[in-house]
């Protein structure tokens, strides 16, 4: 009785983006005409599959006055450009409700990981920050001001929870350990893929649990993991949530996202270009692991795909790197680079090709190069696994 309730109330919701999308925004009027299908014929949601997959790049190209709802194109929104680690950068228009919609969803999110309102946040960020922060002790700081300034501010605040992209964090973990003078009680990181030698890394260093919090700037908060959780909580009532099989990639799944609130830029089937693997035990099949970026996943000799968590979880585990990248060229060869951290460096080199090759198939050109630390960017995101292979 409640699951029939339920999936009426998801059904709804549903329809009424459906319609909201057809009569007011002309791009999916154009996508689904083209593509043969009434959305307004389908039964939701079991047949919402045969819509058509809204990719990042088509809804990058379309002008805004095509992919925006009409009735808001003369509105005054919040636009909030996105990362373009896509290499097409997109601006999002957002609405007053859907704003609060994003933003009760966070606070949702960080209260289920501890944290108390009347606590000092700090969340490292890009503007605009909305008003009255201060008033609930919420201080902002400008990612882009450099590593000095967040260390100023983190010196200054001294957060009980600490908010911000890895790279962010990971430049403060270096000075915490050294000075640790103050500790969070939980720090939460966003932005880049967390992975298990950077969780150790914050946890040691900050001696806080740690949270990881997914989301798009196209859809705000999408997924969180507390701390000592395995699966990544979701939103049923605000997202329709499918995970689409990837041929040839051991399980991995492309994460697909349909926003049930509409609003003045509706997102229905968009591609969130990230892929996960869930928990196929469990029937509600929940994601146990964001693996990053469909494009950065390695393509291997024998057809299948390596993602980069798989990638990131075999070097965490050699000793003595002090920092690593992999980058596929478009040949299919990959280039590993390499800051030991020892002096024994021909010996750390050799382990780490090792360890790659192990997860990558002997028949895989690997190339392992020496190089300095290179220094962390706050203002931009990591991409520790990269790859070029179809790149144009």
């Amino acid at each position: 009785m409640i699951n029939r309730i339920r999936n009426a109330l998801l059904a709804a919701r549903l329809r009424r983006v459906l319609v909201q999308a057809l009569d007011h925004v002309p791009l999916y009027a154009r996508e689904w005409k083209a593509a043969g299908i009434d959305p307004l014929q389908l039964e939701l949601p079991r047949e919402l599959h045969r819509l058509p997959v809204l990719r990042k790049a088509v809804l990058a190209s379309t002008p805004i006055e095509d992919r925006c709802d009409a009735r808001f194109l003369r509105a005054k929104l919040r636009e909030e450009p996105t990362s373009g680690s896509t290499g097409q950068p997109c601006v999002v228009r957002i609405d007053p409700r859907s704003l609060r919609r994003r933003r009760i969803r966070f606070l949702r999110a960080l209260m289920a990981c501890g944290y108390r309102p009347g606590q000092r946040l700090m969340l490292i960020t890009d503007p605009p920050y909305p008003r009255g922060a201060a008033w609930v002790r919420w201080t902002y700081v400008d990612l882009r001001l450099g590593e000095q300034a967040i260390w100023d501010a983190y010196e200054r605040t001294k957060p009980h929870v600490l908010y911000g992209p890895l790279s962010s964090l990971l430049l403060l973990a270096r000075r915490v350990s050294s000075a640790r003078r103050h500790g969070p009680r939980l720090v939460v990181s966003t932005a880049e893929q967390l992975t298990v030698g950077h969780r150790r890394t914050l946890e040691e260093a900050f001696g806080a649990p740690v949270a990881d919090f997914y989301g798009m700037a196209e859809l705000g908060l999408i997924a969180f993991a507390p701390p000592g959780e395995r699966c990544y909580r979701v939103f049923p009532g605000e997202h329709f949530i499918e995970q689409l099989p990837v041929v040839g990639a051991d399980g991995l799944r492309r994460l697909v996202v349909t926003d049930l609130g509409g609003g003045a830029m509706p997102l229905v089937r968009f591609d969130t270009g990230d892929l996960v693997r869930v928990d196929e035990t469990r029937c509600d099949a929940p994601i146990v692991q964001i693996s990053g970026r469909e494009v950065d996943c390695l393509r291997l000799a024998n057809g299948g795909w390596l993602s980069p968590f798989e990638v990131t979880l075999a070097l965490d585990r050699v000793a003595g790197i002090r920092q690593y990248q992999v980058v596929q060229r478009d040949d299919f060869g990959i280039d590993l680079f390499v800051s030991p951290g020892t002096r024994d460096a021909s010996a750390v080199l050799e382990r780490a090709r090792e360890a790659l090759l192990a997860v990558c198939g002997s028949s895989t050109p690997i190339a392992v190069h020496e190089r300095s630390e290179q220094p962390l960017q706050p203002d931009r995101k990591q991409r520790v696994v990269s790859s070029y292979v179809g790149a144009v």
